[in-house]
Parts: structure tokens; sequence; C-alpha cells
């Protein structure tokens, strides 16, 4: 069942089965339900995103046949509506579905820009890496590679990378320091 395909779902039905807090981004169930589902109980089951982010999660929830992720499930249940083709965690952590950690994402670049160092990153931090004796910070901006120079520190080169990503991301930046 794809997570995706819940668009016939609507707020009166995520309501009727569902309470949330926006506070602790939790969905609980309103009712005893199959399969365990007891009254006051935690919905959805914490899933793997997938491909090359299998360190990353999210929350999804089952609902009348039908999968939805919790934080698109958030946005219908606050909003109405229901949610665009793309939505952003503020923290970065998929898991973490409280109401002020959602926010509509204007594009996938923007999306993509508020991500953390990738896992196989040796040195830890986003856009950088080790040439030489030196460290060199890089950024993606429509899509073409830009240099931003070459450093004696990891920290210097990763301050180098966070003040191009405010630049170019704004509030979308995935920044080293923040």
């Amino acid at each position: 069942m794809k997570a995706h395909t819940a668009d016939t779902l609507t707020q009166g039905q995520l309501r009727e089965a569902l309470d949330y807090d926006p506070a602790t981004g939790l969905f609980t169930w309103r009712e005893d339900r199959q399969h365990n589902a007891k009254r006051g109980g935690v919905a959805g089951v914490r899933v793997p995103l997938g491909g090359r982010c299998r360190h990353r999660f999210y929350w999804r929830l089952s609902l009348y046949n039908r999968a939805i992720y919790a934080h698109r499930a958030a946005f219908l249940w606050m909003t109405g509506r229901f949610p665009p083709p793309r939505l952003d965690h503020k923290n970065r952590n998929g898991e973490d579905n409280r109401w002020l950690n959602i926010r509509p994402c204007p594009s996938h670049a923007a999306n993509v820009a508020n991500t953390q160092a990738r896992s196989h990153n040796k040195l830890g931090v986003k856009g950088v890496r080790k040439h030489w004796n030196r460290y060199v910070a890089r950024i993606i901006v429509n899509r073409k590679e830009q240099h931003l120079g070459s450093f004696k520190t990891v920290e210097e080169a990763a301050r180098a990378y966070d003040a191009a990503a405010i630049l170019h991301h704004g509030e979308f930046a995935g920044v080293n320091y923040p």
C-alpha cells in the first residue's frame, strides 16, 4: 500500500478515527480497532524512507485501507485541505510531526536543501570534502555546482557552506551550524 495514494481521505474521516496532538505530533486511536489498535494508543508504524536514505524514518498511518504519512495527515487534520505534493520537516526529523515543525515546501530543490550531511560522509559536515591537506566547500544552486573556496579547517569550510546555503536557500537552508 503506497503512502501517497490517500488523496481521497477527508479531514472528517481522519478526525472520526484519530486524535492528533499538535504539540507532540502524535496520532492516537479514538476507539479500539483491529490488529491491536487500542483506544488512546499511538497510531501508525515507523517506516524507513527507502532508497539511499534507509537511516531516515517517517510515521505512516493506515486508515480505511489507505496509507498516509503522519506529516501529511497532520496537514490535513489542521487545515482541512489535502497537503501539497511536498511538505518539509523544519528540523529534518521525519518522525517529528509537531504542527510547528511541518511546512509546505515550494520545490523539490528547496526540500533537498534542508537535509543534513549524508550518512556516508566521512567529515560529518554538509558541502565539504577533503582535497589533499585542504577542505573544499561547494554548494549546488539551480542544478549547478558552485565552488566556495579551499580552507585549512573543516569548520571554516563548513561555515562558508552555511553562509552560501542561507544566501541561496533562505529558510530551507540545511546548515551545519544552526
